[in-house]
């Protein structure tokens, strides 16, 4: 086994158990899939060429 590995193990052993959250979030659900739209780096990119 290589140091590395031994730290790690010990770590595990030593680093205290993080609780997770019990707080939930209701995020709101999507009603229709996200489409990819480029316009706004199309956007971006002819106003960096027009700069130029």
């Amino acid at each position: 086994m290589r140091l590395h590995g031994i730290f790690n193990l010990i770590n595990q052993l030593v680093e205290p158990f993080i609780t997770p959250l019990s707080e939930t979030y209701a995020y709101p659900q999507l009603i229709l899939p996200p489409e990819a739209s480029c316009k706004r780096y199309e956007a971006l990119c002819s106003a960096e060429e027009a700069a130029e």
